[in-house]
């Protein structure tokens, strides 16, 4: 593997799916984060086994390949790095990687793609469009109310309803209540239940940016995974349903 990029496109991919790399694991390659070519440039990979994230940065490439390398190293040398080009060699036999531009250089050693877990980079299904403020908005009045206490992991989660043009999100700890329903453009069909763990959608929130023409959501059988310009995060399915919503003891989150 052989491209050029500018440090600036590739700190500011490296601080978005860095939010999927695992801070507590027994896996090492979990820290990584996988860079791989395309035919649109560099691709960035992370995930923690529930979370997964994925961005295509421009680049230049000269020659194919992949590499996973620490998450944290590569991104502390490149965001305390000037926004310059910076060309990455992969050294094959040392599973090494060579990052030099006209001031610095340096070499971080890292593992064969082929252990990286696999992230599904595509998904059949019902899709629904949404405008990402008012997801944003969803996201943050109901996650406040999911459960911490991972005794109970399907409080943990946010409930996510999809019912012709609307989508009711629904947190609960067994004692507050949080309901959000937004307007969405989605496909034909019958009503779609998802729980989606509350942390992977606070991630998704911090990424979020407004200005977007809408975000695509692709609900399936097993997996529900909302796209954001190239940035995948990928979310665990729960069949288990959370408490009812009863009007009594609802609390509204500005629906």
């Amino acid at each position: 593997m052989k491209v050029t990029v500018t440090a600036g496109s590739l700190g500011q991919g490296l601080q978005v799916v860095s939010r999927a790399v695992s801070s507590r694991t027994t896996l090492p390659i979990l820290n990584n984060v996988l860079l791989q070519t395309t035919d649109t440039g560099l691709q960035l990979t992370a995930t923690n086994l529930e979370i997964g994230i994925r961005q295509v940065i421009p680049a230049e490439v000269a020659e194919e390949g992949g590499i996973t390398v620490p998450a944290r190293l590569l991104t502390d040398f490149v965001t305390s790095h000037p926004d310059e080009p910076l060309s990455m060699t992969l050294d094959k036999k040392t599973q090494s990687l060579a990052l030099k531009s006209n001031r610095f250089d340096a070499s971080i050693r890292g593992i064969d793609p082929a252990d990286f877990p696999p992230v599904p980079s595509g998904l059949e299904g019902r899709k629904v469009k949404v405008d990402p403020a008012e997801l944003k908005d969803a996201i943050e009045q109901t996650v406040i109310a999911a459960s911490g206490d991972e005794g109970r992991p399907v409080l943990t989660g946010v409930y996510v309803h999809l019912n012709g043009g609307k989508a009711t999100f629904a947190a609960t700890d067994g004692h507050r209540l949080a309901v959000k329903t937004l307007a969405v453009q989605a496909d034909p069909g019958e009503g779609d239940t998802i729980v989606i763990p509350a942390r992977a959608l606070s991630e998704l929130s911090r990424i979020l940016k407004g200005g977007e023409d809408g975000i695509e959501v692709t609900v399936g059988a097993q997996k529900k995974k909302p796209r954001t310009c190239s940035s995948l995060p990928r979310w665990s399915r729960s069949s288990r349903k959370t408490p009812p919503t009863s009007s009594s003891s609802r609390r509204r989150a500005g629906s």
